[in-house]
């Protein structure tokens, strides 16, 4: 998928329902999640994750980035932790929401919670250029690179390891291989069919399709490395038809 049918893509779901595309619970689709619930599941994740990466590597709370922020659910949870959070995504629909949301009088209530504050980024370019090098102590992706073919997931590693503090922390989730397993016969047949049910969705109903696209986690940890990164640790994440990883790295002592 190339980077603007992505944005199209996503742009699309944020028009029509942004909070069930971010998180997909069967009884929330149509519009139906609440939007105190939505945010607190958020908060109860940045607390989780947060808590396990200190187990593995120090974190300073300085700058955190959100890297597919959509609505803000990650972001507004970081600025709990963090004194600068920088939510970026590449659909206008989502940051407008998200503008939308930080200015709502739930989040103003929440106020006196926060150490710090955010700001949303319309990112629409292959790259993080919008950042300088070394700028963030945090880098949090979830469920968002999985949406994007390879080349531009890859990309976009990349720049997260050229925008991560020398002290920094990387975690991002990725997944690897679908769970079902079929011969390459199967698999052919299986991916063309898929794929032209996903082309009749887009182009005669007229609907935001999501892709889902995985990396072998060598490939991961080499590509990591490459770019100054080494991965100190990861687990198994939960997803019902992939095989997932979530990544935490930090800055190579070589690099």
């Amino acid at each position: 998928m190339k980077l603007d049918q992505l944005a199209k893509t996503w742009n699309a779901f944020g028009e029509r329902d942004p909070m069930w595309a971010i998180l997909s619970r069967e009884d929330t689709d149509g519009n139906r999640w609440d939007a105190e619930e939505f945010f607190a599941t958020g908060r109860a994740e940045i607390d989780r994750v947060l808590d396990e990466t200190r187990e593995h590597a120090a974190i300073e709370r300085g700058r955190a980035l959100d890297f597919g922020c959509g609505v803000g659910r990650l972001s507004q949870a970081l600025a709990r932790h963090f004194g600068e959070v920088h939510g970026v995504d590449i659909a206008a629909s989502m940051i407008e929401r998200a503008r939308a949301f930080e200015q709502s009088a739930t989040t103003q209530r929440e106020a006196e919670s926060r150490v710090g504050t955010c700001e949303f980024h319309l990112n629409e370019r292959p790259s993080l250029a919008l950042f300088p090098d070394g700028h963030f102590d945090f880098i949090y992706s979830n469920i968002t690179l999985q949406h994007m073919a390879p080349a531009l997931a890859h990309g976009y590693l990349r720049e997260f390891c050229r925008v991560l503090a020398p002290s920094g922390v990387l975690v991002f989730q990725l997944p690897t291989r679908p769970r079902i397993e079929r011969s390459r016969a199967a698999r052919l047949g299986w991916n063309a069919l898929r794929s032209g049910y996903r082309l009749w969705r887009r182009r005669v109903k007229g609907e935001p399709v999501m892709d889902m696209f995985g990396t072998s986690q060598p490939d991961v940890e080499a590509l990591l490395l490459e770019h100054g990164c080494r991965v100190v640790h990861s687990e198994q994440g939960e997803m019902d038809d992939w095989y997932s990883v979530r990544y935490c790295a930090v800055r190579s002592e070589t690099a």
